[in-house]
């Protein structure tokens, strides 16, 4: 009896006294069941308008900081403005965020290994996990849009990416979706890509003409992002630029090697 009754002291004084012991205790066991607990956290305060400071204190000092201008040449100085990527990259993933006027104007979050799988929402609407879900569930669940309102395909000798935007206005909140495929991003096990619609995709580009409508289908109905992100889309430096998938593709080839 004595020593039950030591015990049951023992372990009272540990509760009573010992509080932040136990939580960190949980935290830690949360770390070891999710190791990218951190990931999962950052990527939930992503948010458009979001000022640099707040940014950063999220994710910390970006790896590498690009003029949008010099670096993806897709825009000019008569456009208005310094957008500038911020670049921050973990072991599992790689936010591209471009903010002009200090505010997050276009975010792309791209997996770079099969350990994360966030949810991608838009719109209040969870479109399914990212690197699971193909380009057409994605769309499939929100009201009123029938697919993309533009697509770019490029298949190079190293490389290949492929970018979906939506951009609906004010219908949408002036919150443009992009669903790509990254060049440098994670395609191993659990993805796919159809290389085949693709390949016709890109003949037809090239010819100047519009991809078929039914090719354009099963390249979205078999292929899944591995990236997605918003921007915002009120007619802003910014926002004009992502309206066009083809100038989402030169973003995503930006601090990578290819």
């Amino acid at each position: 009896m004595i020593a039950v009754s030591a015990t049951v002291v023992a372990l009272g004084a540990f509760l009573i006294n010992a509080e932040g012991v136990f939580v960190w205790g949980r935290e830690k066991v949360n770390v070891v069941v999710n190791p990218n607990s951190a990931d999962y956290q950052a990527l939930q305060t992503l948010d458009l308008d979001t000022r640099l400071e707040y940014f950063e204190a999220n994710f910390g000092t970006a790896r590498a900081v690009y003029d949008l201008c010099e670096e993806a040449l897709i825009c000019s100085e008569e456009q208005g403005g310094d957008p500038r990527m911020y670049l921050h990259a973990t072991d599992d993933v790689v936010i591209r965020a471009v903010f002009h006027d200090e505010q997050l104007q276009m975010y792309a979050v791209t997996l770079m290994s099969d350990k994360l799988a966030p949810e991608i929402e838009w719109l209040d609407v969870p479109l399914g996990r990212l690197g699971e879900v193909s380009f057409a569930e994605a769309l499939d669940g929100v009201d009123g849009i029938d697919g993309p309102t533009d697509l770019e395909i490029f298949m190079g000798p190293q490389a290949t990416a492929y970018a979906e935007v939506v951009a609906a206005g004010a219908p949408a909140q002036y919150r443009g979706l992009l669903l790509a495929h990254a060049p440098a991003g994670y395609s191993g096990p659990g993805t796919s890509f159809d290389t085949d619609a693709a390949l016709q995709m890109s003949e037809s580009q090239l010819k100047e003409l519009a991809p078929a409508a039914g090719t354009v289908d099963q390249f979205r109905s078999s292929s899944t992002p591995n990236t997605f992100g918003e921007f915002r889309d009120d007619g802003g430096t910014v926002g004009v630029l992502m309206r066009e998938a083809q100038n989402a593709v030169p973003l995503l080839f930006i601090g990578t090697e290819l």
